[in-house]
């Protein structure tokens, strides 16, 4: 049967995005072993799944930054669309995927495995239209914040949410947060999507990617002074 070029390029978009968690696996396996005084080879035969939920569980136990753990509840996402990928992946998720690879390897520091992840992005890069490429960032990584690539408006408004809400309340130690709608939609000129900013803040992917788990929603059901509460987790 003749496939569909758009398949085919998810194809290999999915096959690029799996080669970089490869690498995540075992770097994140060293390091695991090495932060947690753990054998050497203890985490060498399990899989990403376990790798990322213990580094997220002992998180409080690791030299890292709070937007690392983000950064490993995004990797888990990826995993997770990979494992039940069904033929469709488009090629800016595949980019932001490898990309939030790279950052975590970056943060871990495993720079001697970031040079094939590296040669997995610039080949991901040229499956992106023209019009896209010109849209990506310079690739030099010299900043954290530059190696942020094309997402969905959901995946940023997430994004956004979770640094400049959630991470601050966290690190102050509180233990509930609360975001208003309308706050997020100003501060990222969004206009008049602020359904799009209820819908991301709603949803069971914010509550994984923030590690806070939605404890009220209040206001309308869908307009600026639409008010979500969350619990914060910590540790």
């Amino acid at each position: 049967m003749l496939r569909h070029p758009d398949f085919r390029e998810s194809e290999r978009a999915r096959h690029r995005v799996d080669q970089a968690l490869v690498v995540l696996r075992r770097a994140l396996a060293e390091y695991l072993a090495t932060q947690l005084r753990s054998q050497p080879n203890e985490f060498n035969d399990s899989d990403l799944t376990h790798i990322l939920s213990t580094f997220i569980q002992r998180f409080a136990e690791l030299p890292q930054k709070p937007r690392v753990r983000t950064l490993a509840f995004a990797a888990k996402d990826a995993r997770n669309d990979i494992a039940h990928y069904k033929g469709t992946l488009t090629p800016d998720q595949a980019l932001h995927y490898i990309s939030t690879v790279r950052q975590l390897l970056q943060a871990i520091g495993a720079d001697a495995r970031l040079h094939d992840v590296d040669n997995l992005y610039q080949e991901q890069i040229h499956a992106l239209q023209p019009n896209q490429r010109t849209a990506q960032p310079n690739h030099s990584f010299t900043d954290s914040e530059q190696s942020a690539v094309v997402l969905t408006q959901a995946d940023r408004i997430r994004s956004f949410a979770t640094k400049y809400f959630v991470e601050p309340a966290r690190n102050a130690g509180h233990q509930t947060v609360s975001i208003r709608a309308g706050d997020v939609g100003a501060r990222m000129k969004l206009g008049s999507n602020i359904p799009n900013v209820c819908n991301a803040l709603g949803g069971r992917k914010f509550g994984e990617l923030a590690a806070v788990t939605l404890l009220n929603r209040s206001g309308p059901n869908v307009g600026s002074n639409t008010e979500f509460t969350y619990t914060v987790k910590h540790g």
